[in-house]
């Protein structure tokens, strides 16, 4: 079977047929027992509950969560492991590529906590849902976002709220640099048009905590043209 037949290229919203996933999330939450080994137990929702497995990218389950708890059962990380064609049709359309996400999209994926992809991408997400014309796709997504809520909604209300008032802590900072979008700064007097790479975070022993924007340019000389 070809990359064709199993990824058809489609109109926005539109479902493929030749794959099926069951539009339902499945939780685990792992924590510590006492001598310090894993333990993994299903949170049980509307379903029945099936035995785990760390092959998350083979579940026919549209969305499947793990969270991990420290020994004192506070959540330390979130992963979801993103398995519905139809979310990764969604993806492709609305997103295409995410640098610090190494997926096409054509096939499943994991995401993990802060889900900076999730949060930068929310309301064009949210539109392509809303435009849907298929049932199941919109289904899919509202599956999706259902999670996007309960694991950042209250943090992007609040980020919101700082934002109209141009407002920004050093930590979130990535959250006004979306990988792809064009800043204008200037340098020497002039007016530079930059893209936007991705953010990164680093600490310095001489300056303490700091944050990397990484773009790219186009230059140019007498003998060639590129991005830098």
């Amino acid at each position: 079977m070809t990359s064709d037949q199993l990824h058809p290229k489609l109109e926005n919203g539109t479902e493929p047929t030749s794959q099926e996933s069951i539009c339902e999330s499945k939780v685990y939450h792992h924590t510590k027992n006492k001598d310090g080994r894993d333990q993994c137990k299903e949170q049980f929702q509307d379903s029945e509950p099936t035995k785990d497995s760390e092959d998350d990218e083979d579940s026919p389950y549209a969305l499947i969560v793990r969270r991990r708890f420290s020994e004192k059962r506070e959540v330390e990380s979130t992963t979801v492991c993103i398995n519905s064609p139809l979310i990764h049709k969604a993806f492709q359309d609305v997103i295409g590529s995410y640098p610090t996400v190494a997926s096409d999209f054509k096939s499943s994926f994991k995401l993990e906590s802060p889900f900076q992809i999730l949060l930068h991408y929310w309301d064009p997400l949210e539109a392509y849902r809303d435009e849907a014309a298929s049932p199941r796709m919109r289904q899919h997504l509202s599956l999706l976002f259902r999670f996007m809520e309960e694991e950042m909604g209250p943090e992007r209300r609040t980020l919101q709220h700082m934002l109209q008032k141009h407002m920004i802590t050093f930590k979130q900072a990535w959250v006004i640099y979306r990988p792809g979008d064009l800043v204008v700064s200037d340098v020497l007097g002039k007016s530079w048009l930059s893209r936007v790479e991705k953010v990164s975070y680093g600490t310095s022993r001489n300056r303490g905590p700091y944050v990397t924007i990484h773009m790219k340019y186009c230059d140019a000389n007498d003998d060639a043209i590129g991005d830098k």
